[in-house]
């Protein structure tokens, strides 16, 4: 089934792909981890990495599901959201008993991202290790990649901890987490 997944992304990236590029163009690719430590039990925190789950912490975040329609998370759902770089989204893997989730999103003519999420719990916090890898589509996906350092990883992810871990604490969600 994952072979199945994977191909349906790759066609999609293939789908919103321009002209072939020039054979100068060579993409470039990067991929970067960390872990976060949230203070909640693994089965409160792990639907917030989810689609639908992620609005309760994530100020702005409005995906629109595709398939299933109802946003429910699955193994090949499909989604997209809008905004400056508007995406298509497909869950390659989604395995809730291992509390593990991964997407690969297409920008049309830019760039394609996987992001591998696994939540696991440990010494009485559960911890959330994130991996992004970005791979260029054209010279400005490309800029993107070289953009995408482990610092702004970093600090992206520590937004996710501060983010979630308020909500946890309070039941509200933090106002332009970044």
């Amino acid at each position: 089934m994952n072979l199945l997944l994977i191909t349906l992304a790759l066609c999609c990236a293939l789908a919103l792909l321009p002209e072939p590029p020039s054979q100068a163009f060579r993409a470039e690719a990067v991929t970067h981890t960390g872990t976060i430590r949230l203070e909640g039990p693994i089965q409160r925190v792990f639907p917030f990495f989810t689609p639908i789950g992620e609005k309760d912490w994530a100020e702005g975040w409005d995906p629109q599901p595709l398939y299933p329609s109802d946003g429910a998370p699955c193994e090949g759902m499909v989604f997209r959201t809008l905004g400056d770089l508007p995406m298509l989204w497909v869950a390659t893997h989604y395995d809730a008993a291992r509390h593990e989730i991964t997407y690969v999103t297409v920008t049309h003519e830019t760039l394609v991202r996987r992001i591998a999420i696994t939540v696991r719990e440990q010494d009485g916090a559960t911890l959330a290790t994130v991996t992004y890898t970005f791979t260029g589509l054209s010279p400005e996906g490309n800029q993107l990649v070289r953009d995408y350092t482990a610092q702004v990883h970093s600090d992206r992810i520590q937004q996710w901890e501060h983010a979630i871990n308020h909500l946890l604490k309070t039941g509200h969600r933090l106002p332009h987490h970044g």
